[in-house]
């Protein structure tokens, strides 16, 4: 199981703490640093069909906490002007900052400290494509403020966005995060283990709440509800699950968008 404080995110955590003490020294760089969003996020979106290997999450939903988004590289980057390119496919990066600058259509730009100490950063607009050729910014250090050139990647959808990174906990109430676990079929049956823990930030181990394990006919039926969160299952074996989520009462889930946390409760065949 990946808990989302101990996957790659925490890579791009480890120097986060380090980069935002430059905030005292002023940015020289058409940024600014990227404000926490205090709202809960979920990893579905409604209708959309997933698969979950045994031993991993199907659903996962936080709140009560402060994060910044997050991007995955889905397709690599050659930055001309530098002596070192970014890391490539499958690495993780931080919106740590948001973009105000001339390249049309940029809302962040990610850093990740694999590539110059973060000191350098992509800006990419909302859903993670490159917006312009000029879109390589150096947002820290002796040369602040110079840009290099991506012509090849101008206009290509270069990340993904991936689950958004705790920074902190929210306001009020205790920062959470519940999620099912698939543990395989057995005949008409499947295992499913639900955990509630305590997100933490920084990279650090949530502490674990509650931990319950259910087991389902899917014979009987194929819907399964936690709160008001509807799962369909599509396909079961004892390696993994295709299912889909149908709805979301309570919040209208999308994936990593923010809403109202579904209920708590057990969750339930019908």
């Amino acid at each position: 199981m990946m808990h989302p404080m101990r996957g790659p995110n925490a890579v791009v955590l480890a120097a986060i703490l380090a980069v935002a003490a430059l905030a005292g020294c002023g940015v020289a760089a058409p940024v600014s640093f990227e404000q926490p969003i205090a709202a809960p996020f979920m990893t579905y979106r409604i209708g959309d069909v997933m698969t979950a290997a045994t031993g991993s999450p199907m659903v996962r939903w936080t709140g009560n906490v402060a994060s910044l988004p997050a991007f995955q590289m889905i397709h690599p980057v050659h930055v001309q002007g530098t002596d070192r390119q970014p890391p490539g496919e499958g690495s993780y990066w931080l919106a740590l900052y948001g973009y105000h600058g001339d390249c049309a259509g940029g809302r962040y730009v990610l850093v990740n400290p694999v590539f110059y100490e973060q000191q350098i950063g992509i800006v990419i607009d909302e859903q993670g494509s490159i917006p312009c050729a000029g879109a390589v910014l150096q947002v820290s250090g002796a040369y602040t403020g110079r840009v290099f050139q991506v012509p090849d990647a101008a206009g290509q959808q270069v990340f993904r966005p991936s689950e958004p990174v705790v920074i902190g906990g929210g306001y009020g109430a205790r920062p959470t995060t519940w999620e099912l676990v698939y543990g395989g079929r057995s005949g008409d049956t499947i295992n499913v283990q639900y955990l509630e823990y305590v997100p933490a930030p920084f990279g650090a181990p949530p502490s674990l709440v509650q931990s319950q394990p259910l087991v389902y006919d899917i014979k009987q039926s194929r819907h399964l509800v936690h709160g008001g969160v509807e799962i369909e299952i599509l396909d079961a074996s004892n390696a993994k699950v295709t299912f889909r989520v149908l709805r979301d009462e309570a919040s209208g889930a999308a994936s990593m968008e923010h809403g109202a946390p579904p209920a708590h409760g057990s969750m339930s065949a019908r």
